[in-house]
């Protein structure tokens, strides 16, 4: 029972820093560029608690509303990639790869499909890829600092 308090209470913490991390770069570059948030639920998606992940997908959405003004958008990549992500956690072996493909995936349909075609936010190709390259880096970062190895 006290793994599970402290695997909690990591998520926990992990959480805040990444709502922390998140805001602030929002408020110093003016955009949204790191999704420290969106990071955290790349990795509880494929092997954490259905209500870690509801709970990141709440966040998520109330950070998109900060963002754009739009609180339930998200829902629409975020559900079916959690759903798929889940059923790859339990069927196949799981490599250190999946959260990066959960993370990219996450990226791109937010980039594409809800900014450029729902939105109408032009997309910039090299904003894009720093925005990936930026996330991947926060990733390798809280999977580094990350006590609870699932």
């Amino acid at each position: 029972m006290l793994i599970m308090k402290n695997s909690f209470i990591v998520f926990i913490i992990q959480t805040l820093i990444a709502l922390c991390i998140d805001l602030f770069f929002f408020f110093l570059l003016e955009k949204p560029m790191i999704y420290a948030t969106l990071c955290v639920f790349a990795r509880e998606a494929i092997h954490g608690a259905w209500y870690r992940v509801g709970t990141l997908m709440v966040l998520i959405s109330c950070q998109f509303f900060i963002y754009v003004g739009s609180f339930g958008l998200p829902l629409l990549y975020l559900l079916p990639i959690a759903y798929v992500g889940r059923r790859i956690g339990r069927s196949c072996y799981v490599t250190p790869i999946y959260p990066y493909a959960v993370l990219i995936t996450c990226l791109l349909a937010q980039r594409f499909f809800i900014e450029h075609l729902i939105l109408r936010i032009p997309i910039t190709p090299s904003y894009t890829i720093t925005t990936i390259f930026a996330n991947i880096v926060i990733l390798t970062v809280f999977s580094w600092f990350s006590r609870d190895d699932h």
